[in-house]
């Protein structure tokens, strides 16, 4: 079963890195829906027929210009939701994110938070060492970062858990 997920998995990555064609139908005997992924040769190495009881479609990634629309879209309904989730508690979108919350156990929740603020709170700690007129220089900010990355995690906490620094900041 573990090999079938991560087979269908692949597949599935595939599928958005190139496009490929992909078969939907029911079977005859259940009258259950399944979906294939092709690619679909014949023995002769061409494109095998589509069978009268399936539908083909060929699926592509989006390009730049129509995941950037999708994007915008997806972000403008997640605030929609968010917005009637605050102003109603008894919405349903409301109950739908107490009931993600409330499968999280502590760790993940704390993780889960943590998570969605690293890049935030990357990009303001690299424009406040930028600030600093010691790292003017590009070549010196590059090399230092290339160290603390190469550093192990117990070694980046021993640094950075020393007293803070008294920089200013403009």
């Amino acid at each position: 079963m573990a090999t079938t997920t991560i087979k269908a998995r692949r597949q599935l990555s595939d599928l958005f890195k190139e496009g490929t064609e992909v078969r939907f139908g029911r079977d005859p005997k259940t009258n259950k829906p399944y979906g294939k992924v092709g690619p679909f040769i014949d023995s002769m190495g061409n494109r095998a027929a589509c069978p009268e009881n399936e539908v083909a479609v060929f699926v592509r990634p989006p390009d730049p210009l129509q995941r950037d629309m999708a994007m915008r879209e997806a972000n403008a309904k997640r605030a929609r939701a968010l917005v009637k989730a605050k102003r109603d508690e008894e919405s349903e979108e409301h109950l739908t994110i107490l009931a993600f919350l409330a499968d999280m156990g502590d760790e993940t929740l704390v993780d889960y938070v943590v998570l969605g603020d690293v890049a935030k709170r990357r990009a303001e700690a690299e424009r406040e060492v930028l600030s600093l007129e010691e790292w003017k220089e590009m070549d010196a900010y590059q090399d230092a970062m290339r160290q603390f990355e190469g550093m192990s995690d117990e070694a980046r906490e021993g640094r950075c858990s020393g007293p803070r620094s008294t920089a200013r900041t403009t």
